[in-house]
């Protein structure tokens, strides 16, 4: 088990949310993501090249929780230029729609 999922479990009996087989299994995939961020990635792409995840699911499964969780736990080096940005659907499409 990652720190990332210990850090969730926590986090879920602290604010006595269900621990949820899904959101757990989703934790886990962030964890692995961004480990692979960091190691076998960089080997192929620019340290300024943007990635990133897009996440669904119905409605009240936890999306938002995790999503919100993963990022404020997501560890950025000071001394990188990197930023991390949260970018929500309606957001992201917005522009789609203002023409």
């Amino acid at each position: 088990m990652s720190s990332l999922n210990k850090l969730f479990i926590e986090h879920c009996d602290k604010k006595k949310f269900e621990k949820n087989i899904n959101q757990i299994r989703i934790v886990n995939l962030l964890s692995k993501f961004n480990s692979l961020k960091k190691s076998f990635l960089s080997l192929f792409f620019k340290a300024d090249q943007k990635l990133g995840f897009y996440l669904y699911g119905g409605v009240g499964v936890g999306k938002t929780m995790i999503l919100n969780f993963f990022y404020n736990n997501l560890d950025i080096p000071k001394k990188s230029n990197a930023k991390k940005r949260a970018v929500r659907v309606y957001e992201y499409k917005l522009p789609t729609y203002l023409f």
